[in-house]
């Protein structure tokens, strides 16, 4: 989507990602920790481990707008041709070998 490395999206459903155990530790995801249990932060801190990565979030965002701009059918409909070009080119080459 054009944003900066490193950024992503996790999406899933409320009921299955309070089911999941997070897979890193650190920052804002936990709530709470004594000797006898860890308790997790509400969704969606309970995935965001770490200090956020704000600049590659604000990127995203722009790279979406951008993309909003152009429009999803048309990007569609170009790479749909740019796929169509690839193939019959490299079809071509090995006819010829």
């Amino acid at each position: 989507m054009y944003g900066p490395m490193g950024v992503g999206v996790l999406y899933g459903k409320a009921h299955l990602l309070e089911a999941m155990p997070p897979y890193q530790g650190g920052g804002d995801m936990i709530s709470s920790v004594t000797f006898e249990k860890t308790i997790y932060n509400r969704l969606p801190y309970k995935f965001e481990a770490g200090t956020p990565n704000i600049a590659a979030g604000i990127g995203l965002g722009a790279a979406i707008d951008y993309l909003l701009v152009i429009g999803m059918d048309r990007i569609a409909a170009y790479e749909h041709d740019l796929l169509a070009y690839a193939t019959r080119r490299s079809r071509a080459l090995t006819e010829c070998a």
